[in-house]
């Protein structure tokens, strides 16, 4: 059984020997509906985003929380080897602190980021769900529906060769490593001998 475990899950000491199972399992159980596909197309304008950012923030707004993100952001293009404009899809559980990493990292990338609002006046349609933020927590997560999680979801996991996490007192989150497990397979499967995904936390 042990041995069963180990060519599923890989050794325990020996990191480059274990496989992504998460991200296969992911890859091939879960797909996004018609109407999140579109959404992603909509924020993707039709490309994949080279990296992506997700800033579990809860509320705060440092200021090292956005440096240290900035210079995990431009490390990653670094060892991606990126020639020209790389593309940057952010996401946060605060949308307002998503338009304020906008500017710093407009500067050197074309960002991306799924806007609920303008998507759904867009095309005149509302996502399917009623499950609207509490009120306690609309200063966090806006007035989108929980749905609106899954755009993020699949947009970040469209990432092609880095996904950074930039969560506040935390050196990574779940949500974030799901989303580099899925994004690393779905790189594997379009460039199976392609260069490694890198996953990078921007904790400050």
């Amino acid at each position: 059984m042990k041995t069963a475990a180990s060519t599923i899950l890989g050794s325990l000491g020996m990191l480059h020997a274990r496989p992504n199972t998460f991200g296969e399992l992911m890859r091939v159980i879960i797909s996004p509906s018609q109407v999140v596909q579109k959404a992603v197309q909509w924020a993707s304008k039709g490309f994949s985003p080279d990296m992506v950012l997700h800033m579990r923030m809860m509320a705060n707004r440092p200021v090292r929380a956005r440096t240290a993100a900035v210079s995990c952001i431009q490390k990653a293009i670094q060892i991606s080897g990126l020639k020209g404009t790389p593309r940057v899809a952010l996401i946060s559980d605060t949308p307002s602190f998503v338009k304020e990493m906008k500017q710093e990292i407009s500067e050197f990338a074309e960002v991306t980021y799924f806007d609920y609002k303008s998507f759904a006046k867009s095309f005149d349609l509302e996502m399917n769900g009623t499950d609207k933020p509490l009120e306690f927590r609309s200063r966090d997560w806006g007035s989108a529906p929980r749905c609106a999680a899954f755009v993020d979801f699949f947009l970040a996991s469209s990432a092609r060769h880095t996904v950074i996490t930039g969560a506040h007192r935390r050196v990574g989150t779940t949500y974030a490593q799901l989303i580099a497990a899925l994004a690393a397979a779905n790189r594997h499967v379009h460039e199976p001998s392609g260069a490694n995904f890198t996953f990078l936390s921007s904790i400050h």
